[in-house]
């Protein structure tokens, strides 16, 4: 099916732009909404024990008591563990991800809860249905699918100084990849970020929807 829109020539990419973050804000809250309602009631010793582990660590280096290799390995420690700690919740933010962003979008025609509020769908270069391998490009660079999965094959697979490394790098992968693509949709002309292009996709507006 080819989607008629208001694409190109004929709007104001910048309404489209503006139109695709505020989705992404409505999307983001939507999933916080939901992870927050899964974990709603569940016990947060660990956490809060960490974070005073953490916050003991800080105090101890400014007050001279440990070295700098001290600091950084019971730091790096502190980062592993908390993520060891909170593998199962990742794992489920990883679920969640790809049912909201991958499958209900897929199955929604390009459009999650977001994009259908302001009237944007997904669809692919010649404005056909998008395909799943498409939108799975898309969350992977976006939607912080591919550095949770990292994130979680790190934890199984490297701890202390390693894993502070790996999640380190994921971190930044993570962050470039967002402002990258953010930075592409505002200064193309034709608005579209690194996600769009590297899938072969972009994203309309569709009064009709």
């Amino acid at each position: 099916m080819v989607y008629t829109s208001y694409s190109g020539d004929k709007m104001n990419e910048r309404i489209l732009v503006r139109k695709r973050f505020l989705a992404f804000i409505i999307d983001m809250f939507i999933v916080t909404i939901m992870i927050s309602l899964i974990f709603v009631g569940q016990d947060t010793r660990i956490n809060d024990k960490r974070e005073e582990e953490l916050i003991k660590l800080v105090n101890d280096y400014g007050s001279e008591k440990i070295t700098t290799d001290e600091y950084i390995n019971k730091y790096s420690n502190i980062i592993y563990e908390t993520n060891y700690d909170n593998y199962n919740e990742n794992l489920i933010y990883l679920v969640v991800t790809i049912g909201y962003f991958l499958v209900f979008q897929y199955l929604n025609g390009g459009a999650s809860i977001g994009k259908k509020l302001v009237k944007v769908r997904i669809v692919d270069k010649d404005k056909k249905n998008v395909s799943i391998w498409q939108l799975l490009i898309r969350v992977c660079l976006v939607n912080e699918m591919l550095p949770m999965i990292l994130l979680l094959l790190l934890v199984k697979f490297a701890s202390g100084i390693n894993f502070f490394i790996g999640y380190g790098f994921v971190s930044l992968m993570e962050n470039l990849i967002v402002i990258v693509c953010g930075l592409m949709m505002i200064i193309r002309k034709d608005g579209r970020g690194l996600h769009d292009i590297i899938s072969n996709s972009q994203v309309i507006i569709d009064e009709k929807y």
